[in-house]
């Protein structure tokens, strides 16, 4: 594989220039969002896995909140900022298939672990390689985007979030079924090297075009984190990023053994209505992965990228717009959440589940896109690096561990092991009420914070 160079002299980088590439940017768009698929798939595949990986290696629910989440959290956490500095100053098409190539092979081996120590840290290997996606792609796609067309493109990107999730449900239940837990982790790790090589030789970065200029002398970290905190707009976006990705991956990560607990009853139902009609037998995970998977899947697809649509035309008019659809679909999405937790049947969880994952999806666009705006072009790797680890350390690493602690400390109380759950669920829509509240209030201040860049 080439080797990330740096493309500079004497230290300096490459100085961004926006200058769209045609419509070669359909191409570099739709690419990096099927290596995003990829990226939450692996992911977020350990979550319909759960139970099977509980039950085979006998772990505690605090231990897959550790599993799913904070192993994964902590190592990206540390490594997010490093390798967003290396991508403003680096090959970023070469950097992301180093990446790919790393937690892709990390998530092969996850399904060769033998104890819970093993699992854990192949899942700390899967966070050092996708911490150099996300920043590095959307700093990528911001430079190689018309202006007008940004939000829109920012938008499909993040269509990796719900679609990712849907093909971790859909295939990994499946798989799981059939064939096990570890069949299941060693497919998902497949695909992404091929990806990544096709990166590595279509994709070229706009920085290093004929025509680029070089800077004089390389910011430090300090003092692009000092120019972009120092926008009111911009903190609050950080915040209640974190604060939404709390709630949000507290809840994504045990969805589906929310399902196997408080519906087991319908699940064993539903199991046996499959096989005496078509004389196939399906488990639980088999039946609620696909089901879950594509009614979240699809919705969040289709929510984001209408999202992506309204959000270019209304900021076109008024730039707090921004704000506005990140945080009003928010407030609709917590009663959701609690209408799903304990609705009586599985049909109507699962639709109000998808309201909820179409709401949420329709509030992102706007946010990640705003992020980008606010940072200038030299910096819009680290922005996405600083919004990405309030994400990855309050969702990815609190979230999962939290919801688990208050299940395992509800089911000491005396609850029954669906009741404990679905009471530790309900205790995500706090944060996301907060979320919800610190983007509106961020709306405020776009237009002076816009007017600086």
């Amino acid at each position: 594989m080439a080797t990330i160079d740096t493309a500079v002299a004497g230290g300096a980088a490459a100085m961004p220039v926006e200058r769209p590439m045609g419509r070669r940017w359909i191409y570099v768009v739709l690419l990096l969002n099927f290596g995003y698929i990829l990226n939450f798939a692996d992911r977020q595949i350990v979550n319909i896995l759960a139970e099977s990986i509980k039950r085979d290696l006998h772990l505690q629910d605090w231990q897959l909140g550790v599993m799913s989440g904070l192993s994964f959290a902590l190592v990206y956490g540390a490594m997010a900022l490093p390798v967003a500095r290396l991508a403003e100053r680096v090959n970023r098409p070469r950097l992301i298939a180093v990446a790919m190539t790393l937690w892709s092979a990390s998530t092969l081996f996850s399904g060769m672990a033998r104890s819970f120590a093993q699992l854990a840290a192949a899942r700390v290997a899967v966070g050092i390689g996708e911490s150099g996606y996300a920043p590095s792609s959307h700093s990528l796609i911001t430079e190689t985007v018309p202006k007008h067309r940004r939000t829109l493109a920012l938008a499909i990107f993040g269509t990796g979030v719900p679609v990712g999730s849907m093909v971790a449900m859909v295939i990994g239940g499946i798989v799981a079924d059939f064939w096990g837990w570890r069949t299941a982790f060693m497919l998902a790790g497949l695909p992404g090297v091929i990806i990544a090589m096709i990166i590595l030789f279509t994709v070229r970065d706009p920085r290093f075009r004929a025509g680029a200029q070089k800077s004089g002398k390389p910011s430090t970290f300090l003092s692009d984190a000092r120019v972009l905190l120092g926008k009111r707009s911009y903190l609050l976006l950080v915040m209640g990023s974190g604060l939404l990705a709390l709630g949000g991956y507290g809840l994504q990560s045990f969805i589906a053994s929310f399902f196997f607990r408080v519906h087991a009853q319908e699940l064993a139902g539903l199991s046996a209505q499959i096989h005496a009609a078509f004389g196939v037998k399906l488990g639980p995970t088999a039946i609620i992965g696909p089901a879950l998977g594509v009614a979240i899947g699809l919705t969040g697809m289709i929510s984001a990228l209408a999202s992506g649509v309204v959000t270019d035309r209304l900021v076109a008019r008024d730039v707090r717009y921004f704000g506005r659809i990140g945080g009003a679909p928010l407030l609709l999405a917590v009663p959701t959440v609690i209408v799903a937790l304990y609705s009586p049947g599985i049909s109507a969880a699962l639709l109000f589940f998808a309201i909820v994952q179409g709401l949420v999806s329709f509030s992102g666009p706007p946010l990640l896109s705003c992020s980008q705006s606010l940072a200038p072009p030299q910096m819009r790797a680290t922005a996405s690096a600083i919004s990405l680890l309030a994400v990855v350390l309050f969702g990815n690493g609190l979230g999962p561990l939290l919801v688990g602690l208050a299940s395992d400390l509800m089911a000491w109380m005396g609850y029954d092991a669906g009741s404990a759950l679905r009471a530790a669920l309900t205790i995500t829509t706090v944060p996301v009420l907060c979320a919800a509240i610190l983007f509106l209030s961020a709306a405020r201040h776009l237009k002076a914070d816009l007017g600086e860049i």
